[in-house]
């Protein structure tokens, strides 16, 4: 996991808000699904990429909702550990 950066523009990769495939050192994907959103793009936009596990906000839901709740949007099953700022 972690907040992955996409280094190569082979990946076909595009932000899923913007559609943009640009600045691929600010481009955030999702350690549940894949998808990829601009760090710029979020509201409110990330100053950086997070260190660690990142989930976009549709995953965040379903993973709270799945009764899993803060444990799951931090990312471990214990709830241990610091907030990434993943919820956007």
């Amino acid at each position: 996991g972690g907040g992955l950066r996409v280094e190569q523009r082979e990946a076909n990769v595009y932000c899923a808000f913007c559609s943009g495939a640009g600045d691929d050192d600010l481009l955030l994907l999702c350690d549940e699904c894949g998808n990829a959103v601009h760090t710029y793009c979020l509201k409110p936009p990330m100053k950086s990429v997070p260190y660690g596990d990142w989930f976009c906000d549709a995953c965040v839901a379903v993973r709270w909702k799945a009764g899993k709740g803060k444990a799951a949007v931090l990312g471990n099953e214990e709830g241990e550990g610091e907030e990434e700022g993943n919820v956007a």
